[in-house]
């Protein structure tokens, strides 16, 4: 079993692990930021082929917390292809090819009093959203005591939304483009590590006509609406840590702090613009 763990881990360096400052990174977290957090998950390289996923699930901080997070479940899955053709010495050109899937709910039968529409996607309706994306881009990396890597994604989404706060589950297609940068540097037996991340999801081509929360003096109304199962949103993402190698494996574990701006992912109003400050520690590539 050892022999086949380290032939497994020997195998994933032929291929990039990802940008950790991205919200959807295969990784695993025990995280806090004003609320806990905690991700199971990981992705293992054979080749040019790359397998991932994890389930994540946070507690709100505005509704039932408990000693461990139980309230927002969200899984995600990444299969895909990357060919990478060297560039000089010690640089790389990555072609990727990707199929991405994440779906959301919030614990049902977990809801609390509130006079706030982004609150109301916990009003006991059925309510999730559904990513599901085939995703290209490229990606440049270079390796010579220091490692640079910059990731350029595009998105077409197809049967998806991101919309819990409409109780209408119509699916649309949309696009997306993401842009992610890391770096790390070597200092004697720890990696220090800098990470940045962008995406951008465009209005999807679906819309129907529906029953919104809307604030209104102080208090949630409804609203008759044509609203898109796709909406526009933006996520912005940076990531500091220090990465302690793992003996005889290629994974690091990190002790990180994230300051994330826009729409963290998973099942949350997609109106809503958060702005998070949390760290803790990370299990990876």
């Amino acid at each position: 079993m050892k022999n086949i763990f380290l032939l497994i881990a020997g195998l994933s360096t032929a291929c990039a692990a990802g940008i950790l400052a991205d919200i959807d990174h295969m990784d695993s977290r025990v995280e806090w930021h004003g609320v806990s957090m905690l991700k199971v998950g990981d992705q293992v390289n054979l080749g040019d082929v790359h397998v991932g996923g994890f389930i994540e699930v946070r507690n709100d901080a505005r509704f039932n917390q408990a000693a461990l997070p139980n309230h927002n479940w969200r899984g995600y899955a990444n299969v895909g292809f990357t060919h990478n053709i060297p560039v000089f010495a010690h640089g790389f050109i990555g072609l990727p090819a990707e199929f991405h899937h994440e779906s959301a709910h919030g614990t049902m039968g977990i809801q609390g009093a509130t006079t706030e529409a982004m609150e109301m996607i916990y009003d006991g309706q059925y309510r999730n959203i559904n990513r599901n994306a085939f995703a290209s881009g490229l990606d440049l990396g270079w390796n010579n005591v220091v490692a640079f890597t910059l990731q350029l994604r595009g998105f077409e989404y197809v049967r998806s939304r991101n919309t819990p706060e409409s109780p209408s589950l119509a699916l649309a297609y949309s696009q997306g483009l993401s842009v992610g940068g890391e770096f790390r540097y070597p200092v004697q037996k720890v990696t220090l590590i800098a990470s940045g991340f962008f995406r951008h999801e465009f209005q999807g081509d679906r819309s129907a006509e529906v029953p919104i929360y809307y604030d209104s003096t102080g208090t949630a109304v409804t609203k008759m609406a044509i609203y898109p199962a796709m909406q526009s949103t933006n996520t912005f993402s940076g990531l500091v840590g220090v990465g302690f190698p793992l003996p005889n494996t290629n994974r690091i574990a990190m002790f990180y702090a994230q300051v994330i701006n826009g729409n963290p992912g998973g099942f949350i109003d997609s109106r809503e613009q958060v702005l998070q400050f949390g760290g803790g520690l990370s299990l990876t590539l």
